[in-house]
């Protein structure tokens, strides 16, 4: 090899690191109301005016990502649990309060002295999980818990929860 193809091979393993960087920067590992990993089947983004797009854990926290101005949410897009395919989160149907919690762990929590308490409040709670289809929806309703809710629903519940003296979003 050439001593003149050196700065062609350097140029381009930078090039290609360089891409890796970015894109691995650019993705969010974690949800950006609560904190907590992202799950595959359970991501929300949301996508707000003069802030771009925002990625969280479940479809509970991108509705409170949206808070009590829904008017400036751009879109909503929420992954479908049985397909693993994003959709439309206005038009999508959701399960609230089944079994599946893939945010939080439901195990029995410890204090730092080793205490064991109970979980009073969690903002990812009651679970939320999003389906395309009501087929869907409703056969994961029986096999897990749960009632079937509409976009338009939880949106008011989180303005609900959202107002004067709530824990906030």
């Amino acid at each position: 090899m050439s001593r003149r193809a050196y700065p062609a091979i350097i140029a381009l393993i930078l090039l290609v690191g360089g891409i890796y960087f970015i894109g691995k920067w650019s993705r969010p590992e974690a949800c950006e109301v609560c904190a907590r990993p992202l799950h595959e089947r359970m991501q929300c983004t949301v996508k707000i005016v003069g802030q771009g797009e925002r990625t969280t854990c479940c479809p509970r926290c991108g509705l409170r990502l949206q808070g009590l101005n829904p008017d400036e949410v751009e879109g909503i897009w929420v992954v479908d649990y049985s397909t693993g395919e994003k959709i439309d989160g206005r038009e999508a149907l959701y399960v609230e309060g089944s079994d599946v919690h893939l945010c939080c762990s439901m195990a029995p929590r410890r204090d730092i002295q080793g205490n064991r308490y109970d979980l009073d409040w969690d903002r990812c709670l009651p679970s939320l999980v999003a389906f395309r289809s009501r087929g869907e929806a409703e056969g994961f309703s029986r096999e897990h818990g749960g009632e079937i809710i509409s976009y338009e629903r939880l949106l008011e519940e989180i303005r609900r929860e959202s107002g004067p003296g709530s824990r906030g979003p």
